[in-house]
């Protein structure tokens, strides 16, 4: 399997403390999934073990890393976690409950949707859950979900490799932004409907 070791010589010419920064504030820019980046990364480090194994890791540690940082400023009542909380104070609500009552099968299906990822530490900080029970299941939770998306970008290599090339043919910058347009539909969608269907009433 052949990688692309001009683009990760660039990647790691910028330093890895980018990759980390770019995973540690993603969510909060950029509009299309988390999974997409992952799945991306891990297709230009196959050139690599040595950073397939860093790239993964530094993924893992940002993403787990601000699930911490975001569960600590709600858990301790950060003055804008507070405001953020009392604009969708009945959503919230009904989201603690079932933390509370099911926290590992709650995290699961949150950390499944688009977005409201971000706000699952949040949400969990302001309910009951205790810092230890939570970091140990969102450990758990996000070790799998970084290491299948990763594992899908090293698995189909080739067919990325097929997708970029034709990308890079056809001029690509209208098709990246076709693609992020569709990638947040599907994700506002998605989230819609898996609220809908486990979180209702």
């Amino acid at each position: 399997m052949q990688g692309n070791p001009e683009l990760v010589h660039l990647i790691v010419q910028y330093s890895w403390l980018g990759i980390f920064v770019f995973y540690l504030f993603f969510d909060f820019f950029i509009p299309i999934p988390e999974e997409f980046s992952i799945i991306t990364f891990a297709y230009i480090f196959t050139s690599s073990a040595y950073h397939m194994f860093w790239g993964w890791f530094l993924i893992l540690i940002a993403i787990l890393m601000r699930s911490v940082i975001l569960f600590y400023l709600a858990h301790n009542r950060a003055v804008w976690i507070v405001k953020f909380a009392g604009k969708r104070k009945d959503r919230i609500e009904k989201l603690k409950q079932k933390l509370e009552n099911n926290l590992p099968k709650t995290l699961v299906i949150l950390n499944m949707i688009p977005k409201i990822r971000l706000a699952t530490p949040i949400i969990a900080g302001l309910s009951k859950v205790t810092p230890s029970r939570f970091l140990k299941f969102q450990s758990i939770i996000l070790l799998i979900y970084v290491s299948i998306n990763y594992l899908l970008g090293m698995l189909f290599y080739s067919t990325m490799a097929k997708f970029f090339k034709h990308i890079e043919d056809m001029q690509h910058s209208e098709y990246f932004i076709i693609f992020i347009i569709v990638s947040t539909v599907v994700s506002f969608f998605l989230g819609r409907y898996l609220l809908k269907k486990y979180f209702r009433e």
